[in-house]
C-alpha cells in the first residue's frame, strides 16, 4: 500500500511541476500551498490550519464560531518554548500532523478530527529519541474556541472552582455578554467555558490536570484559560487549555494530551440559543467522576463511627442498621461510610489502609460481612482513609515522608498523634497505590473510598488526579471532604452533605453535573435541594435518632434524588426543566415537582414514583394529617386499585386497598410518616442509562423484606440481639432442668 503524501509534500511537487511548465512565476511558487483545509463529520464542518494543529473556524448549519484568531503559537516542552517543524496529512474528517523538535529529539503526532458535533484535538504519540523526557506540554496562545463581541447574541458562561473550608466561597460563575466583559490582563483559570451566539453555541474541555492557579485569585482555578481582549473597539473572548501533564512525578505517563470542543444549536428546543444549550451539549464531553451514575440512587447517606478504641458501632451492628433502614424506606439506596475501620478507630493508624483493621469492632472478617451483606439491601459500603497524615503507630509510618523530615511537627491530635504526610512523595513513590491495592484485595466488594481532609497546599494538580485515579482503576468512586478539591474526579463532598451552606457555588456546574455528584450548597436553590447526612443515627457526631434520619431522607433527600434521575435542560428563576417531562417550580416558598402535567411534590407533601424511570412503586409523605388527591403517573394508567403501605422500622404493614377513580387516588396519611404504594398489577417501564432502575447493587426495587426475613444478627452469636423485630420471635427457652419443676421455669 502506498503511503499518502503529506500536504506539504504534495504542494511542493505541484509547485515544481508548474514551474517546469512555466505556469507560475518562480517568485510565487513558494507561497502557492494552501494553509487551510476543511474537515467535516457531515454535521460539523471545521476549517483547520495545515501548517499547525489549530482550528480557524467552526460551522454548524448557518452558525459559525472562530477558533484561534491569533498568530501561530509556539510549543512549550518542560517549560521551554520551541518552534516545531510541521508536516500534515489531510483526510475527509481529520488532519494528522507531525511536529518535530530536532534540537531535543522529540516528535509529537497530533490529530485534529471531527465526529458528530465534536472536534477532538489530541496528541496521538510522543517519540523521545534523545535525552529529553517530556513531562509538561503547553501551547500558549492555542485558542481552541473564540467568540467576538459583535457577533449576534455573543455570550460567555464560565466557572472556576474555589477552595473552601467550612464555607461556601464566593460565586464561581461569569455569565454575560462578550461585549460587556472586562478586558483581562492575563488569562483567567476556569474549569468550564461555554460560549454562545444567536444560532450556535459551544463548550470546551481538556485533560490538563491544573486545578488552582488563577493569576488574580490563587484560591480559584480550573484547567482552561479564558481571556477577553479588545481590538478596534470589539471584545473577543477566547478559550485555551492550560498546560498538560504528560509524565507525572512518578515517571509514569498520565495520558496523551487532549482537548475537545462540542458545538450545538438549539439543544433544548426553547427557540433560541444561549449558554444553556452549550451546557447540554457539553455533557457529551464532560469529565465524569468514576461511578457517577450511582449518585442518583444514594438516597440514604450515613457514617458509622468508631472512635478511640471504644467500638461504639461494631461492623455487624452496622449491617443490622442497614437492614433496619432498608425496611423503613422499602429498599431505597444507601451509601454507608465506615469511619474508624482501621486500628483503634477514627483517625488512628493512618495511613494504614489494609492489614491493620479495627479488631475491637470486628476486624476484617466483619468488615466483609457488612460490605457483602449490604448489597442485598441496595446499600454500598465504603471506608474512610487519609493521605495527609501519618501516625507513628501505623505500619506505613516513615519519618522521611513527613512534610519536614528534619523537624517534623504534629499538626493535629485527634485520638492519635499524627504528623503531616508529604502527599506528593507518598503518591510518587507508589506506596499509596500499593495500600489501596491491598485494601481492595482484602475487601473485594468495597463500595467507595472516602479520602479525608484532602485540602493541603499540595492537594492539587497531579496529586489530586493521582489520588483519585488509583481508586478509579479499581472501578470505585472516591469521595472527599472539602469542595472543590479533587473536582471533577469526586462525586461526593462531606461538607456539602453535612452543612446546608457549603458546597460548589455555581449554577453552570450544577446545570451540567447535577445528576453526577452530591456537591452543592443545599440552601442555594430550594427547587433542587441537595443530599444531607447530618441526621445519621450510626454514631457520627453522636447522632442516634432514627426519626430524624427518616425525616431527612424523605423530606430532603428523596426529592433531591428524584430530580437527579433526570437532566436539567432549562434553568430560569423559579422554573427548572428536565428531561422526561419533569420540572420543578416555586409555589411561594414551597418547591413543587411536576411531571407530564401532574403535581408530584408540593413542599413537604409528595407522591414520587420510584425508580423515577421504572415507576414500579410510589412514595407518599405528608407534613400534616389530611386527605389529599394525587394523579397517578401515566405509566399507571389502567390501574383500578392500588395498595397503600405504611412504613416503619419493621417494614411495610399489611396495606390498605385504595380505589382508583379517574386516574387519581385520595390518600389520608399520618403526618410525617413514610408510605409506599404498590400497583394492583405490576408496572414496568423500560429504563435508559446506567443504574437507572433505582439500584446500585442489583437489588430489586420492589421489596418483599420483612423484619423476620432480613435476619437481624448476621455475623453474631445471637439472632435479633437488638430486638429490631420488636418481638421475641428469634428467642426460645430451652427445656427446664430435670431438677426444676416446669411450673417454676
Amino acid at each position: 500500500m502506498h503511503r499518502p503524501l503529506s500536504r506539504t509534500t504534495c504542494a511542493t511537487l505541484l509547485s515544481a511541476a508548474l514551474l517546469v511548465l512555466g505556469t507560475i512565476p518562480a517568485t510565487a511558487a513558494q507561497t502557492a500551498a494552501p494553509t487551510t483545509a476543511a474537515i467535516s463529520s457531515g454535521t460539523l464542518s471545521v476549517t483547520v490550519d495545515t501548517a499547525f494543529p489549530q482550528v480557524r473556524q467552526y460551522r454548524l448549519g448557518r452558525g459559525t464560531l472562530p477558533g484561534n484568531t491569533g498568530a501561530t503559537p509556539r510549543v512549550s516542552i518542560n517549560g521551554t518554548a520551541y518552534t516545531p517543524k510541521v508536516t500534515s496529512t489531510v483526510a475527509a474528517d481529520h488532519v494528522d500532523y507531525v511536529l518535530g523538535f530536532p534540537a531535543i529529539g522529540v516528535t509529537l503526532n497530533v490529530r485534529l478530527s471531527v465526529s458528530g458535533s465534536v472536534l477532538d484535538w489530541k496528541v496521538t504519540g510522543v517519540t523521545e529519541s534523545g535525552a529529553t523526557k517530556v513531562s509538561a506540554l503547553a501551547i500558549p496562545g492555542l485558542n481552541l474556541l473564540s467568540i467576538r463581541g459583535d457577533q449576534a447574541g455573543a455570550q460567555l458562561a464560565a466557572a472556576s472552582v474555589y477552595k473552601t473550608y467550612y464555607a461556601p466561597g464566593p460565586a464561581m460563575d461569569t455569565i454575560g455578554a462578550v461585549s460587556s466583559l472586562p478586558v483581562d490582563s492575563a488569562p483567567r483559570h476556569k474549569v468550564i467555558a461555554l460560549v454562545a451566539g444567536s444560532t450556535i453555541a459551544a463548550g470546551v474541555t481538556s485533560n490538563s490536570l491544573t486545578s488552582f492557579s488563577d493569576p488574580v485569585d490563587p484560591n480559584r482555578g480550573g484547567n482552561l484559560l479564558v481571556r477577553t481582549t479588545a481590538a478596534g473597539g470589539v471584545n473577543t473572548t477566547s478559550v485555551a487549555s492550560d498546560q498538560w501533564t504528560y509524565r507525572g512525578p512518578d515517571g509514569q505517563v498520565v495520558a496523551l494530551p487532549e482537548a475537545k470542543v462540542v458545538v450545538t444549536g438549539d439543544a433544548n428546543g426553547a427557540g433560541g440559543v444561549d449558554w444553556q444549550d452549550a451546557a447540554i451539549a457539553y455533557r457529551q464531553i464532560r469529565p465524569e467522576p468514576e461511578q457517577a451514575a450511582q449518585t442518583k440512587n444514594n438516597v440514604v447517606s450515613q457514617i458509622a463511627m468508631n472512635f478511640v478504641s471504644q467500638a461504639q458501632n461494631p461492623f455487624v451492628k452496622t449491617l443490622d442498621d442497614i437492614k433496619k433502614m432498608a425496611l423503613y424506606t422499602d429498599g431505597l439506596g444507601q451509601s454507608i461510610e465506615l469511619k474508624g475501620y482501621q486500628d483503634e478507630g477514627h483517625d488512628a493508624g493512618h495511613p494504614d489502609y489494609a492489614g491493620h483493621y479495627n479488631t475491637a469492632a470486628g476486624g476484617l472478617a466483619d468488615i466483609n460481612t457488612v460490605v457483602d451483606g449490604a448489597a442485598a439491601y441496595n446499600a454500598i459500603v465504603g471506608v474512610h482513609i487519609s493521605d495527609v497524615g501519618q501516625a507513628p503507630r501505623s505500619q506505613a509510618f516513615r519519618w522521611e515522608k513527613t512534610d519536614n523530615p528534619t523537624s517534623p511537627e504534629a499538626p493535629y491530635i485527634y485520638g492519635d498523634t499524627a504528623y503531616s504526610l508529604d502527599t506528593g512523595k507518598d503518591l510518587a513513590s507508589g506506596d499509596y497505590a500499593k495500600r489501596i491495592d491491598a485494601l481492595v484485595h482484602d475487601v473485594p466488594h468495597l463500595g467507595f473510598v472516602y479520602s479525608d481532609a484532602f485540602f493541603q497546599d499540595d492537594s492539587v494538580d497531579w496529586n489530586a488526579w493521582k489520588e483519585a485515579d488509583v481508586v478509579a482503576q479499581h472501578g470505585l468512586p472516591i469521595y472527599t471532604e472539602f469542595p472543590t478539591y479533587m473536582f471533577p474526579y469526586t462525586s461526593w463532598y462531606h461538607d456539602s452533605n453535612e452543612f446546608e451552606d457549603v458546597g460548589i457555588n455555581s449554577q453552570i456546574l450544577r446545570f451540567v453535573y447535577n445528576q453526577d455528584m452530591d456537591a452543592w450548597i443545599n440552601n442555594s436553590e430550594p427547587m433542587l435541594g441537595g443530599e444531607q447526612n447530618k441526621a445519621s443515627f450510626m454514631g457520627w457526631h453522636s447522632n442516634n435518632s432514627v426519626n430524624e434520619e427518616i425525616s431527612e431522607v424523605f423530606t430532603n433527600n428523596l426529592p433531591t434524588k428524584y430530580l437527579q434521575n433526570f437532566r436539567i435542560t432549562s434553568w430560569k428563576p423559579g422554573d427548572i426543566r428536565f428531561t422526561g417531562g419533569v420540572s420543578t417550580k416555586m409555589n411561594g416558598s414551597s418547591p413543587q415537582i411536576w411531571r407530564d402535567g401532574a403535581l408530584e411534590r408540593d413542599g413537604d407533601k409528595f407522591f414520587l414514583p420510584w425508580s423515577p424511570q421504572g415507576q414500579e412503586k410510589i412514595y407518599a409523605w405528608n407534613d400534616a394529617v389530611e386527605s389529599r388527591t394525587w394523579t397517578l403517573p401515566k405509566a399507571w394508567s389502567g390501574q383500578t386499585s392500588v395498595t397503600l403501605h405504611k412504613l416503619s422500622d419493621t417494614g411495610k404493614d399489611a396495606g390498605t386497598p385504595i380505589t382508583v377513580s379517574g386516574g387519581k387516588v385520595t390518600l389520608h396519611l399520618d403526618a410525617n410518616t413514610p408510605y409506599v404504594i404498590y400497583p394492583g398489577t405490576p408496572v414496568s417501564v423500560p429504563t435508559t442509562g446506567d443504574l437507572s432502575d433505582g439500584s446500585n447493587t442489583g437489588a430489586p426495587v420492589r421489596r418483599t423484606d420483612t423484619a423476620a426475613s432480613v435476619g437481624f444478627g448476621t455475623g453474631t452469636i445471637v439472632r435479633n440481639g437488638e430486638f429490631f423485630t420488636r418481638d421475641l420471635s428469634s428467642w426460645t427457652r430451652p427445656p427446664p432442668p430435670a431438677t426444676l419443676p416446669a411450673s417454676r421455669w
